[in-house]
């Protein structure tokens, strides 16, 4: 959603650039829908460094796309294949889990989530220092982009591959001692295997554990996606009562970034049971994010609806941490990404469901932010209650554990 005023830039004329807020911004999110059942897929049959390097090379393919195409039919193509990229981006979190202990999952998932905003950062600030001061135009940001992303591609390439042997390796070890060359038939059987494994991994993953911090996650990423999504088109009508002459895009998205930093640093240097406050903490995070996206429905100040969006994204960033640390420690390692690309599969359904909603009735930006505020509200009122049951319930069972232990101590 982000490139969209990168693709407005592209495309010139008004008629256009009015393709671009209907069917562009469609595209992405379909692909999506359609990209999320293969990924559940191959992520885990190609063992996660062949997704990434795949992810890779889409990630330079989009960049050539903006750099060189300027035809509505190639920017069609720039979204789907950046929805490719989306999709395989949980490989790289499968990929860190599965080279190391599971008393290790939360402090590498945190460090992986650390450097990826490092990133995210120095990109944003950047961009906005060269738009607002160096005169750069969006074409040579992404040149840039394309040399940084042309530089991970090749890095990927050089990632140890994992120990664990291919689905169809010990098949067709079998087919060459028996001298069968029916190989087709043997990846068939192996391919149905396969699938049937998953299925059974999906019923069996999904413990009432893992359900809760699942729904939790889905619900608050489709709310605020839609919060950050269109806090752009927001802007732009706060922009007409400003006295600033363009946007600080990149300026907030940095200082998003930089509060998200701190905020994982902190997370990873205090000791806190998040299975047992994990849920309180969203919750509040959620009413958090109710009042700053109400606040930006209201106000009539650019500099409100810049605050508003930073308080919004970093909150998610705190929340969407500790929900998947928690589904993280729920699961094994095998089944990581299985999880993650059912939860994302499921979490765009709600997020197109309101996107439709909200393109058929045509309302105001402003109404629309605070339907996204009575939204925030009812899931902070929602997982508020359930967290205090669920604490309660844990305090119960850790209170008769204990009582247990003793009388057993105790006995003779």
């Amino acid at each position: 959603m982000k490139a969209l005023s990168a693709l407005e830039d592209i495309l010139q004329s008004a008629n256009q650039k009015q393709l671009v807020k209907t069917e562009l911004s469609s595209i992405w999110i379909y692909s999506m829908l359609l990209l999320q059942l293969p990924a559940l897929l191959f992520i885990d049959l190609c063992r996660y460094k062949p997704v990434i390097v795949f992810q890779g090379l889409c990630q330079v393919i989009v960049y050539g796309l903006l750099c060189f195409a300027s035809s509505f039919q190639a920017m069609k193509w720039l979204q789907v294949i950046s929805a490719m990229v989306t999709t395989c981006e949980i490989a790289i979190y499968s990929y860190v889990c599965s080279v190391v202990t599971v008393d290790q999952y939360g402090k590498a998932f945190i460090c992986s989530r650390w450097f990826n905003l490092l990133g995210y950062t120095i990109g944003a600030l950047g961009g906005q220092l060269m738009v607002s001061y160096g005169h750069f135009s969006y074409y040579w940001l992404n040149i840039i982009t394309l040399g940084s992303a042309s530089v991970a591609f090749i890095i990927s390439i050089f990632l140890p591959m994992l120990s664990t042997n291919y689905p169809c390796s010990e098949c067709l070890n079998d087919q060459i001692k028996r001298k069968d060359r029916n190989i087709v038939h043997c990846c068939c059987k192996v391919v149905v295997k396969f699938l049937k494994q998953q299925w059974l991994d999906i019923c069996e993953s999904y413990s009432y554990n893992t359900m809760i911090w699942s729904l939790l996650w889905l619900l608050v990423t489709a709310g605020c996606h839609q919060v950050t999504d269109s806090s752009e088109r927001l802007w732009e009508k706060l922009l007409e009562h400003s006295d600033s002459v363009y946007l600080l895009n990149g300026g907030v998205e940095a200082v998003a970034a930089v509060l998200g930093l701190i905020a994982f640093f902190v997370m990873d240097r205090i000791k806190v049971d998040w299975s047992y406050w994990g849920e309180l903490v969203v919750s509040a995070l959620c009413a958090v994010d109710c009042a700053a996206t109400l606040a930006m429905a209201i106000t009539s100040s650019i500099w409100v609806g810049y605050a508003g969006y930073i308080v919004c994204k970093t909150t998610y960033m705190i929340s969407n941490t500790i929900v998947i640390l928690n589904i993280t420690l729920s699961v094994t390692r095998r089944r990581y990404a299985l999880v993650f690309v059912m939860n994302k599969f499921i979490s765009l359904l709600p997020q197109e469901l309101v996107s439709l909603v909200m393109t058929y009735l045509n309302l105001e930006i402003y109404i629309q932010f605070i339907i996204y505020s009575y939204y925030l509200d009812v899931l902070t009122l929602s997982f508020g209650i359930i967290a205090v049951f669920r604490m309660v319930s844990k305090t119960k069972k850790s209170r008769r554990n204990q009582q247990t232990t003793n009388d057993s101590a105790g006995c003779p």
